[in-house]
């Protein structure tokens, strides 16, 4: 579909054509050349042909009034464009689609955050130390667990898991450590 918005200059020339006189009041075009202001290219034309455009101060006072009148539309149009933001959002906010949309967004953002705080815990240096294998494989050979016995088996395949060195290192005693070990034994041999 054409645009009819051309049909408005029909009858008359766009609203600036007085500004338009006043910036390019000795630029000019002919068929014959093209010349602007202190342009000695072109023989043909000169400025002497161009005649001068009268400006008043009435004029000048008509295009101040007008500039603040620009300004004060502008300032209400931006203060109706908040309004009419505000209305529309309320109205959005009555359709089921939005409100199922807004959720979604916010449920988002809530998973974002979480996501982001586990990262950040995930990725901070660890406060508890947990031995490595060998150094509590030489723990549980010091409180007198044998090579090569059922009950060093058990301790290997128990020690693999991170979460039982850590609990096998805190205990304080020979002692403690062989009990904790015998009883896991004990369990393993239960459960075959």
């Amino acid at each position: 579909m054409k645009s009819k918005g051309h049909l408005r200059y029909r009858k008359r020339g766009p609203n600036a054509l007085d500004d338009l006189h006043v910036l390019f009041q000795k630029a000019h075009v002919t068929g014959a050349s093209a010349s602007c202001s202190g342009d000695i290219s072109s023989d043909e034309c000169s400025d002497d042909d161009v005649a001068a455009l009268e400006t008043t101060d009435e004029s000048a006072e008509i295009k101040l009034a007008s500039l603040k009148k620009a300004k004060a539309n502008k300032k209400g149009k931006e203060s109706r464009r908040k309004e009419s933001s505000n209305a529309n959002k309320e109205k959005d906010e009555k359709i089921p689609f939005f409100r199922t949309y807004a959720g979604t967004c916010e449920k988002i953002g809530i998973a974002a955050e979480k996501i982001s705080s586990i990262f950040v815990a995930s990725s901070a240096p660890s406060t508890n130390h947990v031995l490595s294998i060998a150094d509590v494989m030489q723990m549980a050979k010091d409180c007198g667990v044998k090579e090569g016995t059922a009950l060093m088996h058990t301790t290997t395949m128990m020690i693999v898991k991170p979460d039982f060195r850590e609990i096998f290192s805190l205990l304080q005693t020979k002692e403690g450590r062989f009990d904790l070990l015998k009883r896991e034994h004990e369990k393993e041999m239960k459960r075959l």
